[in-house]
């Protein structure tokens, strides 16, 4: 998976064809670089852009230890968090991540055994999952748990801010396989951050055009 910046899709847009990604892939976007001998400065991101892209980029690719040196306080104020076996982290990638969750004022709960996260959602405050199913998640949805993915996690640490996991659509986990009705019919992009001509819809509306799309 690439991740680029959003003026990819700007640009794209405008040519009115895809334009080549290199100058815009992180995590080194060549785009974002100064021109030499000049004092023309490059486009920018504001800093609600790159920490979204840059948790996206941490939980993407398993660099979590960069984001030891920026890591923001007792963000989670004593808060227990689960993370479920759905992340399918390594045994040296989830020291990592449970290190990153003690140092930000976190509690780390595991579960014996991934049947038994169920039972371990009851004395936790946060379930972190890739996918929105199995019964884990179904129970602290119940309970009114909260639940984000790898990338809230991370977002939230390197902020500062215990913003809700369904305030950015890739915040919140996913489906496990595709929705049948919509397969070979409909392509779809989601990102979390907004550009010229890049907006996402309301949660509302996105779900009601998914419906329309796949009874047409």
């Amino acid at each position: 998976m690439k991740v680029v910046l959003p003026h990819w899709f700007d640009d794209s847009f405008k040519a009115q064809h895809l334009m080549d990604t290199a100058p815009y892939e992180f995590p080194d976007p060549p785009l974002l670089k100064p021109p030499r001998n000049t004092n023309i400065e490059g486009p920018t991101l504001s800093k609600d852009q790159k920490t979204l892209l840059r948790a996206i980029e941490l939980a993407e690719n398993g660099s979590s230890k960069r984001l030891k040196e920026d890591l923001k306080g007792n963000v989670w104020q004593g808060r227990k968090i689960l993370l479920s076996a759905t992340l399918a982290l390594e045994a040296g990638r989830r020291e990592t991540v449970e290190d990153l969750i003690e140092r930000t004022g976190g509690t780390v709960v595991r579960a014996s055994t991934p049947f038994l996260e169920e039972d371990a959602v009851e004395e936790v405050d946060v379930l972190v999952t890739r996918y929105r199913e199995g019964s884990a998640y179904l129970r602290a949805l119940k309970l009114h748990k909260t639940i984000g993915t790898l990338a809230w996690l991370f977002h939230v640490e390197y902020s500062g801010s215990l913003i809700s996991p369904t305030k950015h659509l890739l915040h919140f986990p996913v489906r496990s396989q595709k929705i049948p009705e919509l397969v070979g019919k409909v392509w779809l992009s989601v990102g979390n951050t907004p550009c010229e001509a890049y907006i996402l819809p309301r949660k509302s509306r996105l779900v009601t055009i998914l419906v329309r799309l796949a009874n047409t």
